[in-house]
């Protein structure tokens, strides 16, 4: 198991926007089997809904995701 801010410390180009708790994970997930321990990885836009409302506390999103998110909230 790790913790979420462990993750971003050693790579910090897949983190580099962390928000929240640092949480402990422990597997990698597809959005729709993932637990309260899971990174979830977003590459579709049309995920993003799903991947937010999932249990994961990671997502690791791709940078067509990201822009979209920081439309969102600016």
């Amino acid at each position: 198991m790790i913790n979420v801010m462990e993750i971003q410390k050693r790579f910090p180009e897949l983190l580099g926007d962390l928000t929240g708790q640092d949480l402990p994970v422990d597997n990698l997930a597809p959005i729709d089997r993932a637990n309260a321990r899971s990174i979830v990885f977003v590459a579709d836009v049309r995920l993003l809904e799903q991947a937010i409302q999932s249990s994961a506390p990671c997502l690791v999103v791709g940078l067509k995701v990201k822009s979209t998110i920081a439309s969102i909230n600016p």
